[in-house]
């Protein structure tokens, strides 16, 4: 291993060798290294495309799962900054983390968006939204603000 390795290129080694190998076990079954490793880079894709940039910072939002583990890996990937926060933050605090968060994307699930964020009187009003739905990750962006 290298000084320069990344969290990403890590990941990377041990879904070459050891494809897999449970890399993490959630409620909706077991994923090896090799899973999590495929998708993280289709969501580093994505996040690409959506024009998240090295550096940009995404607020995730979500609870365990392995969908979790995927949108933190495929930020990690793109070179972002992930800004994780409690899904149970409610209120102010979590109006006044979301924007100091300087968050240039915020992905989160159902529960999250359901239930703290759509509660928000004051959301950074031009905070676009990506939605984790389901046993894998699988994105909808939905229209800017809660």
């Amino acid at each position: 291993m290298t000084a320069s390795a990344t969290i990403t290129d890590l990941l990377g080694r041990n879904a070459a060798a050891t494809p897999d190998r449970p890399f993490a076990v959630t409620e909706d079954g077991v994923h090896g290294y090799a899973a999590i490793y495929e998708a993280a880079l289709r969501t580093a894709g994505r996040l690409a495309g959506e024009g998240i940039h090295p550096g940009d910072h995404v607020v995730l939002a979500a609870g365990n799962s392995a969908a979790y583990l995927v949108a933190w890996f495929g930020i990690m990937a793109a070179g972002a900054v992930a800004v994780t926060i409690n899904p149970a933050l409610i209120g102010d605090g979590l109006a006044y983390v979301l924007r100091q968060s300087d968050a240039r994307l915020l992905i989160a699930d159902d529960a999250f968006l359901d239930g703290p964020f759509a509660g928000l009187d004051e959301a950074p009003p031009d905070l676009p939204v990506m939605r984790i739905r389901g046993r894998h990750p699988s994105w909808r962006r939905l229209p800017d603000g809660p």
